[in-house]
């Protein structure tokens, strides 16, 4: 049911989140930022980040580019 109630705050990243994808099939919401990091969150068993990716800028700006496109 749509609330418009803050429901939860994903906390990981130390700069900010310049992209997100959801994936319905496993329910993982992917996170980038310019902390030059990707995160793996579980978002309906409310586990936080499932997954931490460090990464170098061009992953980023492809990683970037892909979601853009999506």
């Amino acid at each position: 049911m749509k609330t418009g109630h803050l429901l939860d705050v994903l906390s990981g990243h130390e700069d900010p989140v310049h992209g997100l994808m959801f994936s319905p099939v496993n329910a993982i919401l992917a996170s980038s930022s310019w902390d030059k990091t990707i995160r793996l969150w579980d978002v309906f068993e409310g586990k936080g980040a499932v997954e931490s990716f460090s990464i170098d800028m061009m992953f980023l700006r492809w990683f970037t580019v892909q979601m853009e496109n999506n």
